[in-house]
């Protein structure tokens, strides 16, 4: 009955959870007087006892687990609550979620606070929780639960020999990339919608739009290194919506009224402010004069804010929408090379609704190997939460160094989802460098602040 049981486990592919705790004899049994960890967790979990066992005595009673309907695996702690979880078993306590430990915070008789582990998933899974009392290698497992481990972060796409520059999510949740073969070759808009594999929308032209956003309508809006903004279509990835003779452009925003921002990072150092003049027709551009290259550009609460750089150097400044298309003068909101000097850049940012402002992460010597030293990364999104304390996002998620990865593009989805395009670098034979990108989606647990062109 057991090894069919078993079975039907890694059928399903349920991951089983199980907490041992340690008690006196395993204490009295270790030489020093500790309780053997790596010994008891290389026991189990159904090395130690048959869990199917009904004659088991003193069964600890698992109640509630915290929080109940899912867990991010690897970045989210969660609350055990139930009977009989021995708080003398000292730091002979150890949490198994599937063939994985989990990290313990805190334990009393009745509570266990456990860091989940990373586990790498598709989508929702079935999770058996299971309690395990250790005494001298003996067990008693409670009743399961039923829960659910969510990936935190997760690839979406994985289209070969392409290359992405730039991304957007409609109204529908349909997220837009512009593409290309890595060695230059054709341009595509390429579309994937919820569930689906990544499709081609339209082919492009030889340029490359490096920053796309959706407009009204779920129109998809395009700047390039031409004096133009663009518009998508299925028809064409070239329609003319506003032409501007002076200036190439990078980055582009609109605010509540619909008018649409674009930063320039051609030496010119201008920002434009686009008035709407119909749907797809662009009215008089005004313009605001910076001292930086302009490399991203957000509006949020009234007010614009412009990720720049200086001579490698990054910062973010904002400024007020006096009026539309006019702004007032800007003031520094961070300084990211304080942190960081020149050795990381950021790509692209975005705020949330609370104020936090997200950071989409590029390392300077991408290009170069890292030390065979380094083991891990950290991830490439990092935050400034509304006080100015910055911290890097998902800290217990950690990345291979080896792939070096790095954000180019970033957007949110219309609930909690960021996605972004990951840029990495692959070792290739005889230590060569073969660039490769794909599409990463994080959940985040906090709601992007609007995209006008898109909320409205």
């Amino acid at each position: 009955m057991k090894n069919t049981l078993i079975n039907s486990l890694e059928i399903k592919k349920i991951l089983a959870v199980i907490v041992i705790i340690a008690g006196i004899f395993v204490l009295s049994a270790c030489a020093e007087g500790e309780p053997d960890v790596d010994s008891a967790a290389n026991h189990g979990p159904y090395g130690v006892i048959d869990p199917y066992d009904d004659n088991q005595q003193n069964r600890p009673v698992l109640t509630s687990i915290e929080p109940a309907d899912y867990a991010l695996a690897g970045v989210q702690s969660v609350t055990l609550r139930g009977e009989g979880f021995s708080h003398d078993a000292g730091p002979g306590v150890v949490t198994y979620f599937g063939g994985s430990v989990g990290k313990i915070n805190s334990y009393t008789d009745t509570e266990i606070n456990v860091l989940t582990p990373d586990y790498t998933i598709d989508d929702d899974v079935d999770l058996q929780e299971v309690i395990v009392s250790v005494s001298t290698y003996a067990a008693a497992f409670s009743d399961s639960l039923i829960y659910h481990f969510r990936a935190p972060v997760k690839k979406i796409s994985d289209k070969s020999n392409q290359k992405y520059w730039a991304i957007a999510i409609d109204a529908n949740d349909n997220v837009y990339l512009q593409g290309t073969s890595p060695g230059g070759g054709s341009s595509e808009i390429i579309m994937i919608e919820p569930g689906a594999v990544p499709a081609i929308l339209v082919n492009g032209s030889s340029s490359i739009y490096r920053k796309l956003l959706v407009g009204e309508q779920n129109k998809i809006f395009g700047v390039r290194r031409q004096r133009a903004i663009f518009y998508i279509d299925e028809s064409s990835s070239g329609n003319v919506y506003k032409k501007i003779d002076d200036g190439s452009f990078s980055a582009m925003d609109f605010d509540k009224d619909l008018t649409l921002y674009v930063g320039s990072d051609d030496g010119l150092n201008r920002i434009w402010g686009v008035l709407r003049e119909s749907e797809l027709v662009g009215g008089t551009a005004i313009e605001n004069i910076l001292e930086e290259s302009v490399v991203c550009l957000r509006v949020f609460n009234d007010r614009l804010y412009a990720g720049v750089d200086t001579d490698s150097l990054y910062r973010v400044i904002s400024a007020p929408i006096i009026a539309p298309g006019t702004l007032g003068t800007f003031e520094e909101y961070y300084d990211f090379s304080t942190d960081f000097g020149d050795t990381v850049a950021f790509a692209d940012i975005n705020f949330t609704t609370d104020g936090t402002l997200f950071l989409g992460l590029t390392h300077r010597a991408r290009d170069a190997e890292y030390p065979k030293e380094y083991k891990t990364a950290p991830f490439p999104i990092a935050i400034l939460t509304p006080d100015k304390k910055f911290e890097q996002f998902y800290p217990t998620i950690e990345t291979n160094p080896k792939y070096q990865p790095n954000v180019a593009a970033m957007h949110w989805n219309t609930t909690e989802d960021l996605y972004y395009v990951r840029e990495y670098n692959k070792a290739g034979e005889n230590t060569d460098v073969v660039k490769e990108w794909d599409i990463v989606k994080v959940v985040t647990g906090k709601q992007t602040a609007p995209y006008y062109g898109r909320d409205l």
